[in-house]
C-alpha cells in the first residue's frame, strides 16, 4: 500500500520521490482548471508520431522543405550583443540575426551554460539556474511486446508492487495495457515507466538486458502467472540524453519560484536573447503547451520591441505564461 501511494503522488507526475518534490508543486493546475479534466492518450501510429502537431500548427508559415528551417544541427555558441546575435553550429557554420529565443531544455542551460553564451549568462541568473531547486525530472517510459497476452485483457491498466522493492515507479508499479480494446489491440504490448534513481540506472540497458530486468520484475508481481519471455523492448533514455538531461523541469523542497534564469539578455536596454521552452512557462511547465505559449510570448516581446505589434502583458493570448 505505501509503495502504491508513494507512486500515486509522485511517479505519476516526474518519477521523483515524494520525499523529494516540492508540496507546493501539487497546487491546482492550470492545464485542467483551463481546459478541463481529461487526459488523452494519444496512439496515432504515423511515422511523424507527435510531430504532426507541429506540422499542422507551421503548415501555412513554414512549408515542407523550407530552407530557412535547419534541422539535426547541434548549437555550439550563441555570441550576443549590442549588434544582435551569432549562433555557431557543431559543423562550423553560423548564423547571424537581430534576435534569439533560446528553447534548449533546462537540463542543457544547466549542464551547458558556460559554452553556450558568449559573453557568459549574468551571475544572479547562473546562481538561480544552478540552484533554485528546479531540477530536470527523471521519468522514462518503457514498451516491452510479448508474443502472447497474459494478462486480463479487460484491464486498461493496473498498479503492481514487489516484496521488498523501491518504492515508486522504479519498480516498474504503474503498467499500462497498450493492447486493450480502447488503446491498440493486437499490439500485445505494455507501457511502463522508470523513475529516480533507477531512470538513470537503468537508462543505458540494451534490448536485451531490459528484457531481462522487466520479465523479471513482472514475474516477482505476479507468481501465479506463466509470463513468456518478451519478444521486444524499447526505452526512451531521457536522463543521459545530452539534447535533454531529463524529461521536464521538477520542483525540489524549499524551491524558488522567482525563475531569475530566464530573464532576457539585453544590450543598450533591448532584449537580445529570450528564453523559451517548457520550464519558461511558469504555470504550463512540463507540457507541450506550455512550450508552445512560452515560444508564442517570447515572439509577441519581440514583435512588441520593433514595433510591430501589440504589448503582450495587455493581451492575454500573448502572456499566457505568466497567468495563474
Amino acid at each position: 500500500m505505501d509503495w502504491a501511494l508513494d507512486w500515486a503522488l509522485a511517479a505519476d507526475e516526474s518519477g521523483t520521490r515524494a520525499e523529494n518534490g516540492a508540496a507546493n508543486a501539487f497546487e491546482p493546475d492550470p492545464t485542467y482548471t483551463w481546459w478541463g479534466p481529461d487526459d488523452w492518450l494519444v496512439v496515432d501510429q504515423h511515422p511523424r508520431g507527435f510531430a504532426r502537431l507541429i506540422d499542422a500548427m507551421v503548415r501555412d508559415s513554414v512549408p515542407e522543405g523550407d530552407p530557412r528551417l535547419t534541422l539535426n544541427t547541434v548549437v555550439n555558441n550563441i555570441n550576443w550583443g549590442s549588434k544582435g546575435v551569432t549562433v555557431t553550429t557543431n559543423d562550423g557554420r553560423t548564423f547571424s540575426g537581430k534576435h534569439a529565443i533560446v528553447t534548449v531544455s533546462y537540463g542543457v542551460l544547466q549542464n551547458n551554460h558556460e559554452a553556450l553564451f558568449t559573453p557568459h549568462l549574468p551571475s544572479k541568473q547562473v546562481d538561480d539556474l544552478m540552484d533554485n531547486g528546479v531540477f530536470m525530472a527523471p521519468l522514462t517510459h518503457v514498451l516491452v511486446q510479448f508474443p502472447s497476452v497474459w494478462w486480463d485483457d479487460s484491464l486498461p491498466a493496473w498498479l503492481g508492487t514487489n516484496t521488498g522493492g523501491e518504492a515508486g515507479s522504479g519498480n516498474l508499479t504503474n503498467i499500462f495495457n497498450m493492447n486493450h480494446v480502447s488503446y491498440m489491440p493486437g499490439s500485445q504490448t505494455l507501457l511502463s515507466f522508470f523513475g529516480d534513481p533507477q531512470a538513470t540506472e537503468y537508462g543505458e540497458l540494451n534490448e536485451d538486458e531490459l528484457k531481462a530486468l522487466y520479465v523479471e520484475r513482472l514475474r516477482a508481481q505476479h507468481p501465479d502467472k506463466e509470463i513468456p519471455y518478451p519478444s521486444a523492448a524499447w526505452l526512451k533514455n531521457w536522463v543521459n540524453d545530452p539534447l535533454f538531461y531529463g524529461a521536464y523541469v521538477n520542483y525540489a523542497p524549499g524551491v524558488s519560484w522567482k525563475t531569475t534564469w530566464k530573464k532576457p539578455l539585453k544590450a543598450n536596454k533591448e532584449k537580445i536573447v529570450q528564453f523559451a521552452g517548457e520550464a519558461a512557462c511558469d504555470c504550463m511547465d512540463g507540457y507541450t503547451h506550455g512550450a508552445m505559449y512560452s515560444g508564442i510570448q517570447a515572439a509577441a516581446n519581440y514583435v512588441y520591441q520593433i514595433g510591430k505589434g501589440p504589448k503582450p502583458s495587455d493581451d492575454d493570448s500573448l502572456s499566457l505564461c505568466d497567468k495563474r
